[in-house]
């Protein structure tokens, strides 16, 4: 007896297309599964009344329209897979590692309780980032920095010894791995697995391995890896590791920024309980949103629109080259949100603020001979506006608005060594005054706009994403 199929055993999976509507082939293909809370992109075909007489009053059989492939999906905000949404919609970034920082030429303060603070100033790191230390007399090593830590202090449980800092200590936002004491194993291919239990390491970042006999040096881990085995790029050679190695992951910088051109999608819903595989293809992102406040998931919707979609009876990732990558989800939360307008960051003020890009694509472009499908979709103008709802402190919002004074804006999230920005250099408030809806605290609302008109950046927009991914072309 045939079952329906179940929602949750429903997946998502996306990879770039090498041009508009076409797939890399099969053996070649670099898919991505990816998280989701919804997926409701399909393909329509209308059926049209048509209005042939036939001498009765009869309706003749319809005839039928255009295909219309199109929906929306509802996202998490992490730290990883939005690297690939971000892509989407801008292309790939320009990805730089993480600058490594120095301590101060100053001492070591006892924090009690088993910390101590090491004098670094304006570092730029948050409590919960993962660093590594090195060039100290007592120090070095891996830490989890605490939440004492400051603008101008890093915080690190430890015993305290004293010690006057040079210069030349730095600190890396960097994690570090001890491989799993066990076998090197041959992938074949010039690939070997390496054992770390529970590694969490992502498929396209660099490693440094140290330790080894054989294995030395700085790798990006390949397609292959799984939740207890690193895959690298090496010619085999048996080892046997006692998990004294260790293995260091960089935090790498990704900044998205408006270009010409979108690339393309190939998105599969997969039903593995019926089974049914629906393949888009010439997916492209129409407009994306957010917005930010409150207890809720976070979350950003993305309206898709394609060429068409397809039935297949085996999934995109079928063939033996076609190694499916689930990324590690690190969740943004409501509560690791801060907003800078102006420059300035405020706290304390703002209940919500939400921002709507509209890519500006060009939906209306059928072509004869491509059976009723878009033959392109070719970008427009982007639009980006927004909402920012705030507590009635002062006139901050409202002189802006009534003077028309341009500002900008960056909504960021930061949770340990993840980040992730928006920002808009160039920005301007619609007016409007405040009401007063009752007797309790009152709020303002106030729609903005960003554009790009003598904004260094060189972008209305710019999305910057820090994680522990070098590359997302593996």
């Amino acid at each position: 007896m045939s079952k329906q199929a179940r929602g949750y055993k429903g997946k998502v999976v996306l990879d770039f297309e090498t041009g508009f509507g076409i797939a890399p082939a099969a053996g070649s293909r670099k898919p991505f599964l990816v998280p989701f809370n919804s997926f409701d992109t399909s393909a329509s075909r209308e059926l049209n009344s048509a209005e042939t007489i036939t001498g009765t009053r009869n309706p003749v059989a319809p005839f039928e329209g255009n295909v219309d492939a199109s929906g929306s999906a509802t996202i998490p905000v992490d730290a990883h897979a939005s690297g690939l949404w971000l892509r989407a919609m801008f292309g790939l970034p320009v990805t730089t590692a993480v600058p490594v920082v120095t301590l101060d030429a100053a001492a070591a303060t006892d924090k009690g309780s088993g910390k101590v603070g090491l004098p670094c100033t304006a570092h730029g790191l948050e409590p919960g980032a993962p660093v590594i230390i090195s060039g100290t007399t007592n120090y070095d090593g891996d830490y989890t920095l605490a939440p004492e830590t400051g603008v101008d202090e890093l915080v690190v449980k430890a015993a305290f010894v004293a010690e006057t800092f040079s210069v030349t200590d730095s600190v890396k936002l960097a994690r570090r791995l001890a491989l799993q004491a066990g076998d090197a194993v041959d992938k074949s291919g010039g690939l070997s697995g390496l054992p770390c239990t529970a590694h969490g390491l992502p498929v396209g970042g660099e490693v440094s391995i140290a330790g080894t006999t054989n294995y030395d040096g700085t790798y990006i881990v390949k397609r292959g890896t799984t939740a207890d085995e690193i895959v690298i790029e090496k010619i085999f050679s048996a080892e046997t590791f006692d998990g004294t190695e260790v293995v260091d992951c960089a935090f790498q910088s990704h900044v998205y920024a408006v270009g010409d051109e979108m690339p393309s999608l190939m998105t599969e819903k997969q039903f593995p309980d019926i089974p049914v595989y629906l393949q888009g293809s010439g997916m492209k992102v129409g407009s994306a949103s957010f917005t930010v406040g409150g207890s809720g998931e976070l979350t950003m919707s993305v309206n898709l629109v394609g060429k068409d979609e397809e039935r297949n009876t085996a999934p995109y990732d079928a063939h033996d080259n076609d190694i499916l990558v689930n990324l590690p989800f690190v969740r943004f939360n409501q509560f690791h949100a801060r907003l800078l307008e102006g420059g300035s960051a405020l706290s304390g003020r703002n209940t919500s603020v939400g921002l709507s890009v509209d890519f500006g694509l060009d939906t209306d472009q059928y072509t004869i001979g491509s059976g009723g499908s878009r033959g392109d979709i070719p970008e427009g103008v982007m639009q980006l506006s927004g909402d920012i709802e705030a507590l009635f402190k002062d006139t901050r919002f409202l002189d802006k608005a009534e003077t028309g004074e341009r500002t900008s804006l960056e909504i960021a999230w930061a949770n340990g060594g993840y980040k992730l920005s928006f920002g808009m250099e160039e920005a301007q408030y619609q007016r409007k005054t405040p009401s007063i809806s009752g007797p309790k605290g009152v709020k303002e609302n106030f729609s903005y706009t960003a554009f790009l008109d003598t904004g260094s950046a060189s972008s209305a927009v710019v999305a910057t994403l820090v994680n522990d991914i070098k590359t997302w072309e593996e």
